[in-house]
């Protein structure tokens, strides 16, 4: 005989909090390409290789520049290199990527989450490449001449770069000038790790504070003239996986009295 009774409850429901993300394979390893300005860079070949073993593994990073490789046989030294297939002045090139630090490029272990990142650098040695550096090889060769002699002992060869649009990434390139003294004891014509570009090349001659434009061209062709078009050619065979230093073959460049 009782009257009815309504009752009101309020139940507060709390959402279940996320998975923990799973714990990092003991044979990861990961790592992000980026270019210089920190862009990533998509579809970079990534090689991993035991140290004492022909066994490899190759992946290729997404559009993130990112990677991961996993499964690879605990215990054992690897070692990791990268490189970017890059199409520049009608040419295409496999670009040797650099890493972070210099230890990076030593052998590991797979363990925790390993790391090793890249970077695109167009200067600097690279150190698991004897004294290879990143940046290209140009050579000056004076014509011979036993009358009159391109260049005395003592002579200064002042060598001017002058970039012709964008470097190999796509960056502003800037003006260089190298010197070198001419010793006929023993003269070391190679001016190593220039900035990938095309270039516009003078040279100019410094005897007894007189300075002397040159005439310079393509030591295997080219006519002389004020000025040269200096841009290197790619130098691997087959893969990418066959170059350890800068794919760019050595310009030498020709130097004739005025």
């Amino acid at each position: 005989g009782l009257a009815p009774v309504s009752t009101g409850v309020l139940v507060r429901v709390a959402a279940a909090p996320p998975p923990p993300p799973p714990p990092p394979s003991q044979d990861d390893l990961t790592g992000v390409a980026l270019d210089a300005s920190g862009r990533p860079i998509a579809n970079a070949i990534v090689q991993v290789q035991m140290v004492w073993n022909p066994n490899v593994v190759r992946t290729r990073t997404g559009a993130d520049g990112r990677y991961a490789v996993r499964g690879l046989p605990a215990g054992l030294s690897h070692k990791v290199i990268a490189w970017h297939e890059v199409s520049f002045a009608g040419r295409s090139y496999c670009v040797r990527l650099g890493m972070p630090n210099v230890g990076d490029y030593d052998a590991f272990v797979p363990g925790a989450g390993v790391v090793r990142d890249f970077r695109w650098k167009l200067t600097g040695r690279i150190p698991d490449a004897g004294n290879n550096y990143f940046g290209a090889t140009l050579v000056l060769v004076p014509a011979t001449n036993f009358y009159d002699p391109v260049l005395e002992h003592g002579d200064d060869v002042e060598l001017t770069l002058v970039p012709q649009g964008p470097l190999v990434d796509g960056s502003a390139g800037e003006v260089i000038t190298r010197t070198v003294r001419y010793n006929t004891a023993g003269w070391n014509s190679r001016l190593e790790d220039i900035p990938h570009g095309v270039y516009t090349a003078r040279v100019t001659r410094v005897r007894g504070g007189v300075r002397t434009a040159l005439r310079v061209a393509r030591l295997d062709n080219g006519t002389p003239g004020a000025t040269a078009t200096v841009d290197w050619e790619p130098d691997h065979q087959g893969s990418c996986g066959q170059v350890l230093g800068p794919d760019l073959r050595t310009f030498s460049l020709r130097l004739e009295n005025p």
